[in-house]
Formats: structure tokens, C-alpha cells, sequence
């Protein structure tokens, strides 16, 4: 399953999306589909906040592609265990390894899911089998009546101890909601007491957008190149160096030749843990767990993925056998190509 991982990322060029993958229409998307990450929770967790009652299948992708969702997927799973998921543990002095997900289903209508059941498919793979055990609570908030009989349906789908994360409230959340979200983080469009300028929705407020936060981003993206080249020393019969030392050495060995990756396996999955900090160490945690999937989560429940009722995998079968005229297909692609933004104007 590792290998299998390893080669997705390849094949997606997962590290070069990471870098270099713009998003323009992310704010005429967050009106239709707002998705958003929003402050930590009282657990120090990062908070993701989905409303998927805006949502207007025929409207989003004349603005994007199923495929550029996805892509966007892919990198907002990417900076949450690069980024925001280090930030987190590194503040609280404590490894921070999930996520607290608000799936807000105000004004939803059952067949906004279906339609777009081929787009949710292809994201809970990606959530299960290379980003798993990222949920640590889950809440589903003005739930409508007719959602118990869904519900009933996805939590077949889930393994018990993926239930027992995820709790469903009517339209009075707020007070259960507050229990596990500071009142004042939660933004006001949800019923609590945050308005940040220009809106939560595209603020991306928290402690990874702080100076302090901004600064152990930094060391982290240091210290894994650090760990990667010398791993790179390593396989050439050099000795390690250290941190100071690094930018200075990448020149003097520009000429030796370079190592391969073993079996398919990059050298960051075999450097000891022992090479690298503890705020570094965390930032790969959850990218290493693709050695311990389990079917505890879906996309949507994942984490970072669209929350559309992440059942982490099983929602994939489920859209298999469901079945719609119209349903979203998607487009294919060569792997690893990144697709072009649309415009909006």
C-alpha cells in the first residue's frame, strides 16, 4: 500500500502541485461551494467548514472543473499536514494529527449530493487511501428531517469508530457546536460571534497565518530538505549535515550524481525520524500513514476534502451503485497534468 501511495503522488506530481498549484477562482467558488479551513478548535485542532447548501452544481463548473476540484483537494490536503497541521502541534506542544469538520446542510436538497456523487467518488478515494486517519470530530449541523434516511444509508458505509466521531444536530447546534469550538471562532454566518474582514470564508484565519505560525512553516520546509539531502549524503558515502550547513553544501555536491529512490520508496519515508526535529518529524506523520490505512474515514470526513459526507471511501461504492442521469462525470486526464483555470470573467 505504500508503494501504491508512493506511485499516486508521483503519477500526480503531488509535490510540484503543492508548490506551484494556483486556484484564481477560488472566490467565485467559495460563493457557490464554500469550503474554508477557520482558527483550531479547543483541542488545537484546525477547523474546516463546508456549507453545502449554497452549492449549484450547473453554476460551479461553468466557474472550475471536477478536475481542478480535485487538484485543489489534493493541495489543501497537502498544506493542512505541511502547514497548518505542524503549526498547530508545535503551539500546543502536543502532536495535532486530525481535524474538526462543520458540514453545514442548511437548505440542502438530497439530490444536490447525488448529482455530484461521480466528483465525491474520486475524492473519497483520495481521502482513504493516502491521506487516512486525518478526522477527529465531525459535526453535521442543520440537518434536515430527510437527512436520517441518508444517513442511515453512509453510516453503513463507516467503520464504528468513524461514527462515534461524527455527531448530527438540527438547526439548535450552536450550544453543542460551542462545546467543542470557542464561540468566538466560530464565524457568525454559522451563529457565532467571528466576522473577519472580507469574510471567514476566504480568510484562512488561524495560528498558521500568525508571524509565529508563518516562522515554523518556514523551519519545517527547512528542515525536510535538510532531511532529504541528507539522506542523499547518506546513499553517497558523505556525512550528514547539519542545518547551517545545508544551503552552503548543496553546491559543492551539484556535480555527484543522484541517488535513487529505493524499491519506489522516497528517502523521506526511509530517513530515521531520528534526523529531523520533532516540529519537522510532525509534518510528515500523516503523509507516512498511507502504511497504516484503515477505512475509518472518507473524503469528505477526512479532513481537508470537500466534507460532502466524506464516508473516507465508502461513499465511493455507493456512488457506483446509486447511479443518476445526471451525474457529474469526469473528465480524464494525462496523470499528473495539471488542469488549466477557467475563467469567470
Amino acid at each position: 500500500m505504500f508503494k501504491e501511495a508512493e506511485q499516486w503522488r508521483k503519477e500526480n506530481n503531488v509535490n510540484e502541485l503543492y508548490e506551484s498549484f494556483n486556484f484564481p477562482e477560488r472566490e467565485a467558488v467559495s460563493k457557490i461551494y464554500p469550503q474554508y479551513y477557520h482558527k483550531i478548535d479547543a483541542n488545537g485542532r484546525p477547523v474546516y467548514i463546508e456549507q453545502l447548501g449554497r452549492l449549484n452544481i450547473k453554476e460551479l463548473f461553468e466557474i472550475t472543473t471536477p478536475e481542478r476540484l480535485i487538484q485543489q483537494l489534493i493541495y489543501e490536503y497537502e498544506k493542512f499536514q505541511r502547514e497548518r497541521l505542524p503549526v498547530c502541534s508545535e503551539i500546543r506542544h502536543e502532536l495535532i494529527e486530525t481535524s474538526c469538520t462543520i458540514l453545514d446542510l442548511k437548505n440542502v436538497g438530497v439530490s444536490q449530493f447525488w448529482k455530484v456523487s461521480s466528483y465525491v467518488q474520486q475524492a473519497s478515494k483520495i481521502g482513504q487511501y493516502y491521506y487516512p486517519e486525518t478526522m477527529g470530530r465531525f459535526y453535521i449541523i442543520n440537518a434536515p428531517f430527510i437527512f436520517t434516511t441518508v444517513w442511515s444509508v453512509i453510516k453503513g458505509w463507516l467503520d464504528p469508530v468513524t461514527t462515534e466521531k461524527i455527531q448530527i444536530l438540527g438547526s439548535s447546534y450552536i450550544g453543542e457546536l460551542s462545546k467543542q469550538i470557542p464561540v468566538e471562532s466560530i464565524p457568525s454566518i454559522l451563529g457565532g460571534k467571528c466576522n473577519c474582514p472580507g469574510g471567514c470564508g476566504l480568510s484562512d484565519a488561524g495560528p498558521w497565518n500568525s508571524p509565529e505560525g508563518e516562522s515554523i512553516i518556514k523551519q519545517v520546509k527547512t528542515e525536510k530538505k535538510l532531511l532529504v539531502e541528507n539522506y542523499d549524503r547518506k546513499l553517497k558515502g558523505l556525512p550528514p549535515v547539519g542545518e547551517d550547513q545545508a544551503d552552503s553544501q548543496e553546491g559543492a555536491d551539484a556535480s555527484a550524481p543522484t541517488s535513487k529512490e529505493e524499491d519506489g520508496v522516497s528517502p523521506v519515508a526511509n530517513a530515521s525520524s531520528q534526523t529531523f526535529p520533532r516540529v519537522a518529524e510532525q509534518s510528515f506523520t500523516n503523509q507516512s500513514a498511507v502504511t497504516n490505512v484503515s477505512s475509518h474515514h472518507s473524503t469528505t470526513i477526512a479532513g481537508a476534502a470537500p466534507a460532502i459526507l466524506q464516508p473516507s471511501g465508502s461513499l465511493a461504492e455507493s456512488a457506483q451503485v446509486i447511479g443518476s442521469s445526471d451525474m457529474i462525470e469526469l473528465p480524464t486526464s494525462a496523470p499528473g497534468e495539471l488542469a488549466p483555470p477557467i475563467s469567470n470573467q
